[in-house]
């Protein structure tokens, strides 16, 4: 929750906001994600 009491999901990319309001992804913290039913997974293979 941010300083505005927004909620925000934690998924490890890293983005930046436009002036016009759009979120442009532009890169990820880990190339690890985690699948919904559990396993781990790298993004590289």
């Amino acid at each position: 929750v941010d300083e505005r009491g927004m909620r925000w999901f934690y998924s490890g990319d890293i983005g930046q906001f436009h002036p016009d309001g759009c979120l442009e992804i532009i890169d990820r913290k880990k190339d690890i994600v985690k699948l919904q039913h559990g396993e781990y997974v790298s993004l590289g293979k």
